[in-house]
């Protein structure tokens, strides 16, 4: 008979209190950062909507690059080369030796700021 074991997992919160004078500096940051970043959201907007008028006159023209007064339009259409490891199982290949071959290479790290009311995302 088989039984089902529970997993638990446990989270631990760490309550830390800033200096005044650090909490106001690191406010005051976090509202400009916010504030900038309410302002990238507009500018992006505007971009992508002139973008896209771009592209469908690019498209008219029947081109897939222009250069224009120095402007330059083209298409851009990468292909993605993704390694299906279920494929390679099916093809004979090992879960050990999939793994075996497997590298780990850390990202670079970033400083995540997730504003209130917001939708996590990162920036």
């Amino acid at each position: 008979m088989l039984t089902q074991a529970a997993t638990i997992t446990a989270t631990t919160t760490q309550q830390i209190v800033l200096k005044p004078s650090l909490k106001t500096k690191l406010m005051k940051e976090l509202r400009l950062y916010a504030e900038l970043r309410s302002q990238r959201e507009a500018i992006d907007a505007a971009m992508d909507k002139h973008k896209a008028s771009i592209e469908v006159i690019r498209d008219e023209a029947g081109e897939q690059s222009l250069k224009v007064e120095g402007y330059t339009i083209s298409l851009v259409a990468p292909v993605r080369a993704i390694l299906d490891k279920m494929r390679l199982i099916a093809n004979g290949v090992t879960l050990a030796q999939i793994e075996d071959s497997t590298v780990h290479k850390p990202s670079k790290p970033y400083c995540k700021i997730s504003l209130p009311g917001e939708k996590e995302r990162d920036y």
